[in-house]
């Protein structure tokens, strides 16, 4: 009697195995028709590039990859250029007045040291904040000192630099073949 018992037990368990594989099994068919279904939805007919339409729709496909690559380039070529900006309010023309250049040149001399000052301000803030979490907090002084000493001597490098920077655009803009004709030595 133990023996019929056990395999009773026995076939119990195998009968519940057999009901969850079973659930198993049906949960991914479910998903794989999912699949299928989206799949067919989705349907996209590749052109060959045997065919006169395939061979059009290829010329066009390679055509827009290649302006797309030119206009990156073109993208990254004015992102390096310092005048891109100020160009681009005179519709990208290079051709330009002696007045029009010299408020190109006043504009990116007055939006550097705009920048310049913002980004002081940035780390004056910085250093503002850094002190009253200092005040406010009672753990970790050290760590909060020391970011306030490192933002102290980045601030006072940034004033340091600025000049030095200003000059360097300035003789840059001087430079420039675009700017540098209109510009009188100052």
């Amino acid at each position: 009697m133990p023996q019929l018992h056990q395999l009773l037990l026995w076939l119990l368990e195998e009968e519940q195995k057999t009901i969850r594989d079973i659930r198993n099994s049906q949960r991914s068919v479910r998903a794989m028709v999912q699949c299928r279904l989206k799949e067919q939805e989705d349907v996209r007919l590749e052109a060959c590039p045997w065919t006169t339409t395939g061979t059009t729709q290829f010329r066009k496909k390679r055509e827009r990859l290649m302006f797309a690559g030119e206009e990156m380039r073109w993208l990254e070529e004015q992102e390096k250029d310092v005048l891109a900006p100020f160009l681009m309010r005179l519709n990208g023309t290079t051709d330009m007045s002696p007045d029009q250049a010299q408020t190109v040149y006043q504009d990116c001399l007055q939006d550097f040291r705009s920048r310049m000052v913002q980004h002081a301000c940035l780390l004056q803030e910085r250093i503002e904040e850094e002190t009253q979490a200092l005040q406010q907090e009672d753990a970790d002084h050290d760590s909060l000192t020391l970011q306030i000493e490192v933002a102290r001597q980045r601030l006072q490098m940034h004033k340091n630099c600025a000049p030095q920077r200003y000059r360097a655009l300035e003789q840059q803009l001087r430079a420039d073949p675009r700017l540098g004709p209109f510009l009188t030595a100052t």
